[in-house]
């Protein structure tokens, strides 16, 4: 939802072409690894150190990726369904290849990312039930609410 919110927040600010959602616990370890979007979704920590700088699964989408103002419209964001840790980055997955999208990873060589370390997150306990049936729930749900920041 933070992601959705984000989003919203900076599109209010601009009418940028090209999001960048990025974890805030992973950290770039290559210059060459560009952060752009092209005609699909780009997946930019390929190779992430808390994962043994490898792809924990083919499907793994988490870390860093880019969509244009569009994709991210089209795909309707991310779920609004998750709390705590997990399914969000699969659910997002499911949403892009729904929409007809390919996920890329274009700089797969470069896509080295280091891991800042921290306590571990509470798993979200309904993740898998929420993978089921959210692809509605997203940003066009999100875009129905008003949306109050206090800055203290």
């Amino acid at each position: 939802m933070l992601s959705n919110i984000g989003f919203v927040e900076a599109m209010s600010d601009m009418n940028y072409d090209c999001v960048v959602i990025h974890d805030v616990d992973i950290l770039p370890e290559d210059d060459r690894n560009l952060y752009i979007c092209a005609d699909n979704p780009i997946h930019m920590a390929v190779k992430v150190e808390q994962f043994g700088y490898r792809l924990p699964y083919e499907e793994f989408i988490g870390g860093v990726t880019t969509f244009s103002n569009a994709q991210y419209r089209e795909i309707n964001g991310f779920s609004n369904l998750y709390f705590g840790w997990g399914g969000e980055d699969d659910d997002l997955y499911r949403r892009i290849l729904y929409h007809n999208y390919e996920l890329i990873r274009p700089f797969e060589d470069f896509g080295i990312c280091g891991s800042v370390l921290h306590k571990e997150a509470l798993k979200s306990s309904d993740r898998k039930k929420y993978l089921k049936f959210s692809e509605n729930l997203g940003l066009i749900v999100l875009n129905n609410f008003v949306i109050f920041i206090s800055i203290r």
